[in-house]
């Protein structure tokens, strides 16, 4: 059996990397879309969705299903899903709420990604912001801002994220928001960070250089 060229190895370390980078990018937090426990459009419900915490302010509900309706609108569409969760003080109080997810078998130096969805109440309920942070990375909590919703009950959902590098094994996710009315949050991930395609490509063209090389190398010695 003839021996592997050094480029025909090095292009099978780049195919079982690219295999590596997929499997390790599943997302590590449990019912990140809330579908769990699954409610009836028409419950009002402070459960508390599986693998998740929940402090502060009950606000109107815990978790809000596609389909409920009252005299001010109706829930049409979910950031993933059929289901969320909110934060806040409801209709008629201010509070603050913090969603919170604790996540273990994280790489100690391994850069993550942590992505989510964030809609804003209604067009009542101005300018809504969510403060985000991952205990354990090191990295100071962020804060992002909904989009105007284009109608009543969390219509317009926009993706957000932020990456940090683990500085433990185990890290602790929060969502908090303080004001009145509810803010919906949803479709929330956490993987391990994956290179941007043109870093694929870079790599790739590398790897066709030192093949050339080693063909040039070859025909010489010949």
């Amino acid at each position: 059996m003839m021996a592997k060229s050094k480029s025909a190895i090095a292009l099978s370390a780049f195919a079982l990397g690219l295999a590596c980078t997929s499997a390790s990018a599943a997302n590590l937090i449990v019912n990140g879309s809330f579908e769990d426990p699954d409610i009836s459009p028409s419950t009002l419900t402070n459960a508390i969705p599986t693998g998740w915490t929940k402090g502060g302010s009950a606000g109107d509900a815990s978790i809000w299903r596609v389909g409920y309706a009252d005299g001010s609108g109706n829930v049409t569409v979910a950031g993933e899903g059929q289901q969320f969760v909110t934060m806040g003080g409801g209709f008629q109080a201010s509070g603050t709420t913090t969603w919170s997810q604790t996540v273990g078998g994280l790489a100690i130096g391994q850069a993550y990604r942590l992505d989510f969805k964030i809609a804003s109440e209604a067009d009542f309920s101005g300018t809504q912001s969510i403060l985000v942070g991952v205990d354990g990375s090191g990295a100071p909590g962020q804060t992002f801002t909904a989009s105007s919703p284009t109608g009543n009950y969390w219509k317009t959902w926009t993706d957000e994220g932020l990456s940090f590098v683990a500085g433990v094994s185990n890290v602790t996710v929060h969502f908090t928001y303080s004001g009145r009315f509810d803010m919906g949050l949803d479709d929330v991930r956490l993987a391990a960070a994956v290179p941007e395609p043109s870093t694929y490509v870079l790599m790739a063209a590398g790897l066709g250089l030192v093949g050339l090389a080693s063909r040039r190398r070859k025909s010489r010695a010949a």
